[in-house]
């Protein structure tokens, strides 16, 4: 079986070796604030597109210096620790970081700061339907040295996702956790990815709103078109190969297709038999709706 640098199981969930046992004690009690906004999502949600919309709506829409500071540099995760060691000097360095500070972090709910839980922070939540998310995982499983450069076959990770031996566990806990938990949370503003491609500038408009921040028309089109797919591909700011050798983009791009419906393309009858099964019994009765592409939308 296909085994993450480091990996190692905590309460069960199977976490990458950038999360070791200490920084996830230590995230717990990571004193988050008002001011603050932290995105969460499980891998391959479209995290990366949200922080980058938030972090030019928290930031003036400075575009010109946004192109100038890699997406590292302006969204904080403190839970990542290179090499497996928890870096004390990048930790005080997000403390001292003034306000308004943009966090992201794909941990699962129940690992979150306590302000967060305790519902004191804004929180951004962005969710994909889970079978888009299950093709996009396995070629970043293959592109990305920090989770081992898998070589199995599609078949082989389908098995793996569908099981929840990945990293961050299975997807239909990961989400349902963050549903139940925040659902009723006015604090919390979720966003569907499928919804974000058709109307991006929406999204917008729903961002700005929930942290309290007023757009002109002007700035919300140049946001728009700064964060599209496209863009953001070709854009060294955002193309994470750039900012990081991690990810081999001559096995898979970073930002490989951004499409609904990929899918299709990967399952056979008999894997979304499977599929549809789990999600049902998983699902039932959360009241999440996904779209899965052309015309198909699931709601449970």
């Amino acid at each position: 079986m296909h085994k993450i640098p480091g990996e190692h199981i905590y309460e069960g969930i199977l976490m990458p070796g950038y999360h070791p046992p200490e920084i996830i004690e230590i995230f717990k009690n990571f004193q988050m604030h008002q001011s603050d906004c932290l995105v969460t999502a499980y891998p391959k949600s479209g995290q990366t597109w949200i922080t980058e919309m938030v972090s030019l709506i928290l930031h003036h829409q400075n575009l010109e210096e946004a192109s100038r500071q890699p997406i590292f540099s302006r969204v904080f995760w403190p839970d990542f620790c290179h090499a497996g060691r928890v870096s004390h000097s990048y930790l005080k360095k997000i403390a001292s970081s003034s306000a308004p500070r943009l966090l992201k972090t794909h941990m699962l709910y129940r690992y979150l700061p306590k302000q967060s839980q305790q519902k004191r922070v804004p929180m951004i939540h962005v969710l994909r339907n889970p079978k888009d998310v299950a093709v996009s995982y396995y070629h970043f499983y293959r592109s990305n040295a920090l989770f081992g450069k898998f070589r199995g076959s599609w078949d082989e990770f389908f098995n793996l996702f569908i099981s929840g031996h990945v990293a961050y566990g299975s997807y239909f806990d990961y989400v349902l956790e963050y549903w139940n938990e925040c659902k009723e949370n006015s604090n919390v503003l979720f966003l569907k990815y499928e919804e974000m491609l058709t109307d991006p500038r929406e999204a917008v408009v729903k961002i700005s709103q929930f942290l309290g921040k007023t757009l002109s028309s002007v700035s919300m089109e140049k946001i728009v078109n700064y964060t599209s797919f496209d863009s953001m591909k070709k854009n060294p700011a955002t193309r994470i190969s750039a900012i990081t050798d991690a990810i081999d983009e001559s096995v898979s791009p970073f930002y490989r297709k951004g499409m609904v419906g990929d899918w299709r393309n990967y399952f056979t009858e008999q894997q979304n038999t499977i599929f549809e099964k789990t999600f049902r019994e998983k699902m039932d009765g959360s009241g999440l709706s996904f779209d899965f592409g052309t015309n198909v939308t699931s709601k449970m």
